[in-house]
């Protein structure tokens, strides 16, 4: 049984040995020419060898690890303690499948390390398909880009040509004899072509969009802060509601930065949190505007007043 164990593992082995070298160098042509197909092609049938392989040791890591859950199957593999109990006429010393399970955990283990070194060689393949993927994507989106730019800079031009083709059809439009119509009608031409670029090209950059997104991440962060210091915030609404008070949002403002004493409260914040609870919506946080909060009248106003005095 040794034998066929540490002759398995031996193979294994030499079988990851050699497929470093192979990884290696299909990895380093990608590498070498990522927009091209040069390498790319060989990613795929490597990947498929090692997931092949990958199955057969994690195979054999299953097989150990069942006979290593099976104390009776241990002792039946120590055939010759068994042929000596059965013409003994005994049982084998139970005890004696320690030493099988010794031998399996040793193997067992080894074979984990040439498991873990296939799924290295296959998380290598992995990241560089994803990164050639990126590549692939960012040379996609320059071309579109160039593509667009190429596609307003005729917008542009046809401004011109438009006007060119109107004066271009022999009619008389009474600006044949004009000595200077000439030179307004290409700065006009010009201007106009200059500004249906500009509109574009601000309209394609995403500036509004830019500007929306801002904002919302904006009030992703100040909603995220908000709720960072929810026992401040409890703090606050329950010396409303013990004190009978009619916070105003300065005086709500002070309360809730005295209770968050680890970081600081922002206006935006303030603003957020005065604006959801004042369901009235009549500048103040009163107990009538929380009658969802009633469990929280357990306590009593002197254990607020504690909490100030502190």
């Amino acid at each position: 049984m040794e034998g066929v164990l540490r002759h398995t593992v031996n193979s294994y082995s030499r079988r990851v040995r050699l497929y470093e070298p192979i990884v290696d160098n299909s990895l380093e042509k990608v590498a070498s020419d990522v927009y091209s197909n040069t390498g790319i092609h060989l990613l795929a049938p490597l990947k498929d060898s090692l997931q092949s392989f990958e199955i057969s040791v994690q195979q054999s890591v299953d097989c150990l690890a069942k006979l290593l859950d099976d104390d009776d199957a241990m002792l039946d593999l120590l055939l010759t303690e068994q042929k000596a109990a059965a013409d003994a006429g005994t049982q084998v010393d139970f005890q004696k499948h320690e030493q099988v399970e010794l031998l399996l955990g040793v193997y067992a283990r080894q074979l984990a390390v040439i498991l873990q070194e296939i799924k290295y060689m296959l998380g290598r393949i992995q990241s560089k398909q994803e990164f050639v993927a990126l590549a692939m994507a960012g040379y996609r989106n320059r071309l579109v880009r160039m593509n667009v730019h190429i596609s307003i800079a005729g917008l542009s031009l046809a401004v011109g040509t438009t006007v060119a083709g109107f004066f271009g059809m022999n009619l008389i439009s009474g600006l044949e004899d004009n000595a200077i119509a000439f030179y307004y009608v290409i700065a006009s031409t010009t201007l106009c072509g200059g500004v249906v670029a500009m509109t574009s090209l601000n309209y394609i950059s995403g500036s509004s969009m830019r500007k929306r997104a801002e904002q919302r991440l904006e009030e992703i962060e100040t909603l995220g802060s908000a709720l960072s210091d929810m026992c401040a915030l409890e703090y606050t609404l329950k010396y409303t509601i013990q004190e009978k008070k009619r916070l105003r949002k300065e005086e709500f403002r002070d309360v809730l930065r005295n209770a968050r004493r680890s970081s600081r409260i922002t206006d935006a914040e303030v603003d957020l949190l005065f604006d959801v609870f004042d369901r009235v919506k009549n500048g103040e946080i009163a107990s009538d505007d929380l009658p969802f909060l009633d469990f929280i009248r357990v306590g009593t106003s002197n254990d607020v007043k504690g909490l100030n005095e502190k």
